[in-house]
Protein backbone atom coordinates (compact mmCIF):
# COMPACT_ATOMS: atom_id res chain seq x y z
CA UNK A 1 0.00 0.00 0.00
CA UNK A 2 1.42 3.39 -0.95
CA UNK A 3 2.06 6.03 1.70
CA UNK A 4 -1.00 8.08 0.93
CA UNK A 5 -3.32 5.07 0.57
CA UNK A 6 -2.53 4.01 4.15
CA UNK A 7 -3.37 7.47 5.45
CA UNK A 8 -6.53 7.66 3.37
CA UNK A 9 -7.69 4.26 4.65
CA UNK A 10 -7.03 5.14 8.29
CA UNK A 11 -8.65 8.55 7.87
CA UNK A 12 -11.75 6.94 6.34
CA UNK A 13 -11.91 4.43 9.20
CA UNK A 14 -11.56 7.26 11.72
CA UNK A 15 -14.37 9.15 10.00
CA UNK A 16 -16.67 6.09 10.01
CA UNK A 17 -16.07 5.50 13.70
CA UNK A 18 -16.85 9.15 14.51
CA UNK A 19 -19.99 9.16 12.36
CA UNK A 20 -21.20 6.03 14.12
CA UNK A 21 -20.55 7.54 17.55
CA UNK A 22 -22.29 10.81 16.63
CA UNK A 23 -25.28 8.86 15.33
CA UNK A 24 -25.66 7.20 18.73
CA UNK A 25 -25.22 10.43 20.70
CA UNK A 26 -27.96 12.01 18.60
CA UNK A 27 -30.37 9.28 19.75
CA UNK A 28 -30.10 10.46 23.36
CA UNK A 29 -33.13 12.54 24.31
CA UNK A 30 -32.43 15.75 26.24
CA UNK A 31 -34.15 14.44 29.36
CA UNK A 32 -31.84 11.39 29.40
CA UNK A 33 -28.43 13.04 29.00
CA UNK A 34 -27.66 12.44 32.67
CA UNK A 35 -29.04 8.87 32.67
CA UNK A 36 -26.74 6.05 33.67
CA UNK A 37 -27.27 2.42 34.59
CA UNK A 38 -25.89 2.91 38.11
CA UNK A 39 -24.67 5.89 40.10
CA UNK A 40 -21.04 4.80 39.76
CA UNK A 41 -21.17 4.56 35.94
CA UNK A 42 -20.83 7.30 33.36
CA UNK A 43 -23.90 9.10 32.03
CA UNK A 44 -24.36 9.83 28.33
CA UNK A 45 -22.98 13.36 28.78
CA UNK A 46 -20.06 12.03 30.83
CA UNK A 47 -19.09 9.74 27.94
CA UNK A 48 -19.40 12.56 25.43
CA UNK A 49 -17.19 14.86 27.53
CA UNK A 50 -14.71 12.05 28.09
CA UNK A 51 -14.35 11.43 24.34
CA UNK A 52 -13.91 15.16 23.66
CA UNK A 53 -11.21 15.24 26.35
CA UNK A 54 -9.57 12.15 24.79
CA UNK A 55 -9.33 13.91 21.43
CA UNK A 56 -7.75 16.95 23.06
CA UNK A 57 -5.29 14.63 24.82
CA UNK A 58 -4.37 13.00 21.49
CA UNK A 59 -3.75 16.37 19.85
CA UNK A 60 -1.68 17.53 22.83
CA UNK A 61 0.48 14.41 22.52
CA UNK A 62 0.84 14.88 18.76
CA UNK A 63 1.83 18.50 19.37
CA UNK A 64 4.56 17.50 21.82
CA UNK A 65 2.86 18.40 25.08
CA UNK A 66 3.06 16.23 28.19
CA UNK A 67 1.45 12.85 27.68
CA UNK A 68 2.08 11.27 31.05
CA UNK A 69 -1.42 11.81 32.39
CA UNK A 70 -4.32 10.12 30.73
CA UNK A 71 -7.90 11.28 30.40
CA UNK A 72 -10.18 10.43 33.28
CA UNK A 73 -13.70 11.42 34.17
CA UNK A 74 -15.81 10.63 37.19
CA UNK A 75 -19.44 9.66 37.13
CA UNK A 76 -21.62 12.77 37.17
CA UNK A 77 -18.78 15.15 36.32
CA UNK A 78 -20.10 16.48 33.01
CA UNK A 79 -22.80 19.14 32.70
CA UNK A 80 -25.87 18.18 30.67
CA UNK A 81 -26.30 21.87 29.74
CA UNK A 82 -23.06 21.61 27.73
CA UNK A 83 -24.41 18.79 25.53
CA UNK A 84 -24.89 20.79 22.31
CA UNK A 85 -21.50 22.46 22.64
CA UNK A 86 -19.79 19.15 23.41
CA UNK A 87 -21.47 17.40 20.48
CA UNK A 88 -20.44 20.15 18.05
CA UNK A 89 -16.90 20.01 19.39
CA UNK A 90 -16.88 16.19 19.13
CA UNK A 91 -17.84 16.45 15.46
CA UNK A 92 -15.19 19.13 14.78
CA UNK A 93 -12.51 17.13 16.58
CA UNK A 94 -13.36 14.11 14.44
CA UNK A 95 -12.76 16.22 11.35
CA UNK A 96 -9.49 17.45 12.85
CA UNK A 97 -8.41 13.87 13.62
CA UNK A 98 -8.99 12.89 9.98
CA UNK A 99 -7.11 15.95 8.73
CA UNK A 100 -4.12 15.14 10.91
CA UNK A 101 -4.11 11.49 9.84
CA UNK A 102 -4.16 12.60 6.20
CA UNK A 103 -0.96 14.60 6.79
CA UNK A 104 1.08 11.63 8.03
CA UNK A 105 3.23 9.38 5.88
CA UNK A 106 3.64 5.63 6.14
CA UNK A 107 7.08 6.16 7.68
CA UNK A 108 5.53 8.39 10.37
CA UNK A 109 3.44 5.43 11.51
CA UNK A 110 6.45 3.17 11.88
CA UNK A 111 9.06 5.67 13.06
CA UNK A 112 7.37 8.33 15.21
CA UNK A 113 7.31 7.41 18.90
CA UNK A 114 5.67 9.07 21.89
CA UNK A 115 6.56 8.71 25.56
CA UNK A 116 3.35 8.16 27.52
CA UNK A 117 5.09 8.07 30.87
CA UNK A 118 4.00 5.02 32.82
CA UNK A 119 2.46 3.54 29.66
CA UNK A 120 5.85 3.65 27.96
CA UNK A 121 6.93 4.44 24.45
CA UNK A 122 4.29 3.95 21.74
CA UNK A 123 4.28 4.34 17.97
CA UNK A 124 2.09 6.84 16.17
CA UNK A 125 -0.12 4.03 14.87
CA UNK A 126 -0.58 2.65 18.39
CA UNK A 127 -1.31 6.13 19.73
CA UNK A 128 -4.01 6.83 17.16
CA UNK A 129 -5.51 3.36 16.81
CA UNK A 130 -5.32 2.02 20.35
CA UNK A 131 -5.40 5.08 22.55
CA UNK A 132 -7.92 7.08 20.55
CA UNK A 133 -9.95 5.29 17.89
CA UNK A 134 -10.21 1.95 19.73
CA UNK A 135 -10.96 3.87 22.92
CA UNK A 136 -13.85 5.59 21.15
CA UNK A 137 -15.10 2.26 19.80
CA UNK A 138 -15.07 0.83 23.34
CA UNK A 139 -17.19 3.70 24.65
CA UNK A 140 -19.46 3.56 21.60
CA UNK A 141 -20.24 -0.06 22.47
CA UNK A 142 -21.13 0.91 26.05
CA UNK A 143 -23.18 3.79 24.65
CA UNK A 144 -25.11 1.39 22.41
CA UNK A 145 -25.80 -0.92 25.35
CA UNK A 146 -27.06 2.00 27.43
CA UNK A 147 -29.32 3.12 24.59
CA UNK A 148 -30.79 -0.37 24.33
CA UNK A 149 -31.35 -0.58 28.07
CA UNK A 150 -33.02 2.82 28.16
CA UNK A 151 -35.05 2.77 24.94
CA UNK A 152 -35.43 -0.94 24.31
Amino acid sequence: MEDHQLCVALSAFSSEVRESSVKRFRLVRPEHRLWRQRQDLLSFVDVLKHLVDADHWLFDVLDGMSASSGVTISSGEADAQAWDTLLREFIQLGTERCRRIDEFTKSDFSQRQFDLGKRGLVSLSNLILRFNIDHEIHHRGALQLSLRLLYG
